[in-house]
């Protein structure tokens, strides 16, 4: 599930990098897989389905710290396999 993941990924980065859409250092470097979606019940959205950024960057921020790391680079990193394992 992590390779299709990553597959789509590199595609979405080919096409972008031959149109010029962005410059290479604003793709992203590294993908967290979460294992609920941004809600209003879980507060991740508010009533006008807009993302509330502090609540999301609070929850996860053990995770997106994690994101800088060399480790988190790969796809198939340990937290990505554990979430899709539990999903799966």
């Amino acid at each position: 599930m992590l390779e299709l993941i990553e597959s789509e990924i590199n595609k979405i980065k080919e096409i972008v990098a031959f149109w010029g859409m962005f410059p290479p250092h604003w793709l992203p470097s590294a993908v967290a897989v979460l294992g609920e979606g941004f809600t209003e019940q879980n507060k991740f959205l508010n009533s006008t389905l807009k993302i509330v950024r502090a609540k999301i960057s609070e929850y996860y921020k053990p995770r997106l710290d994690y994101l800088f790391t060399a480790e988190a680079k790969r796809i198939t990193n340990h937290h990505n396999k554990m979430i899709i394992s539990s999903v799966e």
